[in-house]
């Protein structure tokens, strides 16, 4: 996939009929340019998406809308290699569909996970001051999983309750980094609302990943 992003191409990834009775298409593309940064490459990506609609005239009617995002490309040799795509849940799930239709695969595509719950004792002592938790897959038939909020949390009873009594999964926890609250989730998403995050998230993220990688939770 490196290689398609370093071309910068305008690439056609995808194709659709515009309406059903009709033959012209319309094309679905995708370009890169890239820069290098002391942390590996950082890319802006221009990605068509399809937007279906329907009106009395046409009936449905396939358009495309572009989205442009950013994606980090961490060459560092701790946890190369590894994109970091900056991007809402729904943008990522049409990058990776562009991607995969594209290479033909999805073989290139190997999500990050945090091993939060087999970490959990490590992460409490080196972050501490959760001010969320996820949990799933608890053992008990009113409640399968729970999400809780405040100060502290790994030192509450809801905390012991949840992991311990109903032998639930710790699927996600907001930590404090670098002076901004970071939600971590075992899928590998990282999300800090805060100003100062955004604006330095390509060296955060770095630093996280490095701490995670050396305490063996990725």
């Amino acid at each position: 996939m490196r290689g398609f992003l370093d071309s910068g191409k305008v690439t056609v990834y995808d194709s659709k009929r515009v309406t059903e009775d009709e033959r012209e298409e319309i094309e679905f593309k995708v370009s890169a340019k890239s820069e290098s940064n002391k942390f590996g490459r950082n890319y802006t990506i221009q990605l068509d998406v399809p937007l279906s609609y329907y009106n009395r005239d046409s009936g449905h009617v396939n358009a495309k809308i572009t989205k442009q995002f950013e994606t980090q490309f961490y060459g560092v040799k701790e946890f190369a290699p590894t994109f970091a795509l900056f991007v809402s849940g729904r943008d990522f799930r049409h990058f990776v569909n562009a991607m995969s239709e594209y290479l033909k695969n999805d073989s290139w595509n190997v999500p990050l996970q945090f091993k939060l719950h087999q970490c959990e004792e490590k992460l409490r002592n080196k972050f501490g001051n959760f001010r969320r938790f996820y949990t799933r897959d608890m053992d008990n038939d009113l409640v399968t999983k729970a999400q809780i909020n405040g100060t502290t949390l790994e030192r509450s009873p809801e905390y012991r309750h949840f992991l311990k009594d109903y032998h639930g999964t710790l699927s996600g926890i907001a930590i404090e980094f670098k002076g901004n609250w970071m939600l971590l989730t075992e899928d590998g998403k990282i999300f800090s609302p805060t100003a100062d995050f955004n604006e330095h998230r390509h060296e955060y993220i770095h630093e996280l990943l490095t701490i995670l990688t050396k305490m063996g939770c990725c």
